[in-house]
């Protein structure tokens, strides 16, 4: 299963290249979606189509630090729904706890996490492995974006600025971090173990300008009911991709596995299965195969631990199969991309 994102953070993007001169139209063509998808901002496109934007966009307007000066143009109307809920909390602490809450609504490809520790609070970004996710492959812009946005959104609401300590950042140091010094106005540390932001927990008490309560639990229904729509709409066939994904760690998941992890037996499993036209085998192939191509991004992987995480017996069986997914040996492949 493909990890998905909103229209509307696709639409921030193309909006950014635009003030760089590039043409809308001419982004979206080499896209391949419609400029008509752009009006509706709620709609989830796959995270592949978001992944292409941000590099295309970076690009064509040369911008190294485009996920920086994206966050800092945020502003809560352009979390669309969630954005609205956030607006109309009483404080900063509740806007940041709905934004946690909601954020399947805005992409599935990231988990957020708010921890306090004392006077501090920090607020964790954590990249899912659970679904075919370009994250993992290439986080930076889009890693960055969101603390910025934050810092940005939080200023919008409260009118304060977000009291930051430290921020900390898996990806390597980019050459120039003049932009991050300015934005953050903290330390901000690279090649870190996890993505946080950490402030003063007294922020967590700001008031929002524009609190209402009414309002609150109107948006709140809402985004509750968007929710469930989503979550009723998970096909079976995409609860095995997900399982399959988030259990293939060295060992190849069996569908009696599987089965017992969804509360349903074997044979009722594969029968939900072939009522959506496809099958375990098909989709344990067709998920190592996606998994196979994302680890390929990496250059710190090598393809024998390619081989090891795909739960192949040894390289070579990793090597006869990626041959026929794609035609190409995993180092041809990967010389070619």
């Amino acid at each position: 299963m493909e990890s998905k994102t909103s229209v509307g953070f696709v639409r921030d993007v193309i909006l950014y290249a635009s003030t760089h001169g590039v043409s809308t139209n001419e982004m979206c063509r080499e896209l391949g979606i419609s400029p008509d998808i752009l009006l509706r901002p709620d709609e989830m496109v796959s995270g592949d189509l978001s992944h292409r934007a941000w590099l295309l966009a970076e690009q064509l307007t040369g911008d190294s630090d485009i996920g920086l000066h994206i966050g800092e143009r945020a502003h809560p109307a352009v979390l669309g729904l969630v954005g609205f809920v956030m607006l109309s909390c009483e404080t900063l602490g509740e806007a940041l706890e709905k934004l946690i809450r909601y954020t399947n609504l805005l992409t599935d490809g990231v988990a957020g996490k708010i921890t306090r520790k004392g006077r501090l609070v920090e607020i964790d970004i954590l990249v899912k492995n659970d679904v075919v996710n370009s994250l993992s492959a290439a986080p930076r812009q889009r890693i960055e974006t969101s603390f910025a946005a934050i810092v940005t959104i939080a200023k919008a609401l409260t009118d304060k600025e977000l009291p930051i300590r430290e921020l900390r950042l898996v990806h390597e140091r980019p050459p120039d971090v003049s932009e991050h010094a300015r934005i953050f106005n903290s330390p901000v540390l690279f090649s870190q173990e996890d993505n946080s932001l950490v402030f003063a927990a007294s922020a967590m008490e700001f008031p929002v300008l524009l609190a209402n309560s009414d309002l609150l639990s109107m948006f709140e229904a809402k985004a509750d009911s968007k929710l469930g729509e989503m979550e009723r709409d998970e096909t079976r066939t995409m609860q095995v991709e997900r399982l399959i994904i988030e259990k293939l760690r060295g060992e190849v998941p069996c569908v009696t596995e599987v089965a017992r992890t969804l509360g349903v037996s074997e044979r009722t499993l594969q029968r939900e299965l072939s009522n959506e036209k496809t099958s375990f085998s098909a989709l344990l192939d067709s998920t190592r195969r996606g998994q196979a191509l994302r680890h390929l991004q990496d250059p710190g992987t090598t393809v024998a631990e390619i081989s090891f995480l795909l739960g192949f017996s040894e390289p070579s069986a990793f090597h006869r199969s990626f041959k026929r997914w794609t035609g190409k040996t995993p180092s041809a492949f990967r010389s070619a991309d």
